[in-house]
C-alpha cells in the first residue's frame, strides 16, 4: 500500500503477491476496496497492483471536467515509473477497461499486454448502458442511503446471485462508502470522459495482445459492446464466461482466475 504524489494530490495504489505484474483497473465510481477480495485471490498468481483512478476513494489528485481518459493512463505510467516496472499487464473492468485501453494506445511500450471485461467505448451505435443500469445509477438522488447500493448490486450481478449474497454485497459496499465516501461528482466527469473516448479507428493499430472478456449476464453493458470491441482489435481473444454478470469477479471468480492464468501464462504460486 502508497500514495505517490500527482498533480494537487496523490494517487494511492495496493500492491499484492508476487510473479507478473498485473495492474488492475475498477469501473466507473468504484474504488480498489470494491474488488472485495479478489486481489488478494489472483495474488496467488501474479503481483497484483491495484490502482485507486483519480478522484475515487483514497486517491486525492482531482478528477477535472478536462480530464480525459488518457489523463488516467498519465496516472497509470506513474505508478509503474514509482515501482520500478518497465510493464505491466493491464486489466480492467468497464471504465477501468477503458483506461487500459487508452494506455495500451499512449504507452504501448509499458503495456505487456491488455484485458478488458465488459467494456465499451464511444462512438458505438450500441448502448453503452443498459436502462437498467442508468436507474440504478440514479437512485444515489432517489435515496442517498443503503437502498442505492441495494439497487446498484442488483444489476451489477448476475440474476442467477442469490438474495443473501447481494445482501452482502450491498452491505461492502455500503461499508465502503462511509469510510471513504462515494464521488457522485466524479462519477458524472468520468462518465463524460467516457463519452469522449472515441478511439475506434484508432483500435485498429493497437498491437498489444487483448483479450475481451463479457460475462453474458451482464445486465449493465449490453454484450454486443464487448463483441463489437473485440472486432476492431487486431490481436484479439474473447470469452464469454456464462451466469456472470457485470461483475465478474463476484460471479465467476475462479472461472475468471483460470481464464486469467492461461491466457497470461502465469501460474498458480
Amino acid at each position: 500500500m502508497g500514495y505517490i504524489a500527482s498533480g494537487d494530490g496523490s494517487l494511492y495504489y495496493e500492491v499484492h503477491g508476487s510473479g507478473e505484474p498485473v495492474v488492475l483497473l475498477r469501473g466507473l465510481g468504484r474504488s480498489v476496496k470494491h474488488w472485495l477480495g479478489y486481489e488478494q485471490r489472483l495474488a496467488q498468481s501474479a503481483r497484483v497492483i491495484a490502482i485507486e483512478l483519480r478522484g475515487m476513494g483514497l486517491s486525492t489528485q482531482r478528477y477535472r471536467w478536462r480530464d480525459d481518459l488518457f489523463a488516467n493512463a498519465e496516472d497509470i505510467v506513474r505508478v509503474l515509473d514509482h515501482l520500478h516496472l518497465e510493464k505491466a499487464h493491464l486489466m480492467g473492468v468497464s471504465l477501468g477497461g477503458m483506461v487500459a485501453l487508452a494506455t495500451g494506445l499512449k504507452y504501448p511500450e509499458r503495456t505487456q499486454s491488455i484485458v478488458v471485461m465488459n467494456t465499451s467505448i464511444g462512438g458505438q451505435r450500441t448502448l453503452r448502458l443498459s436502462p437498467k443500469a442508468v436507474l440504478a445509477l440514479s437512485s444515489i438522488v432517489r435515496f442517498r442511503d443503503e437502498r442505492f447500493h441495494a439497487s446498484l448490486v442488483d444489476v451489477l450481478v448476475s440474476p442467477t446471485c442469490d438474495a443473501a449474497k447481494k445482501a452482502q454485497i450491498a452491505q461492502s459496499y455500503a461499508e465502503i462508502a462511509q469510510q471513504h465516501g462515494f464521488g457522485a461528482l466524479t462519477v458524472v466527469k468520468q462518465l463524460a470522459a467516457a463519452s469522449r473516448f472515441l478511439v475506434k479507428k484508432r483500435l485498429g493499430h493497437l498491437d498489444i495482445p487483448t483479450l475481451v472478456i463479457y460475462g453474458g449476464d451482464d445486465q449493465f453493458v449490453p454484450n454486443i459492446n464487448s463483441i463489437n470491441l473485440a472486432q476492431l482489435l487486431p490481436r484479439s481473444t474473447v470469452v464469454k464466461i456464462d451466469g456472470a454478470g457485470h461483475e465478474i469477479s463476484l460471479d465467476k471468480p475462479e472461472e475468471l482466475t483460470t481464464t486469467l492464468e492461461n491466457w497470461l501464462g502465469i501460474n498458480h504460486l
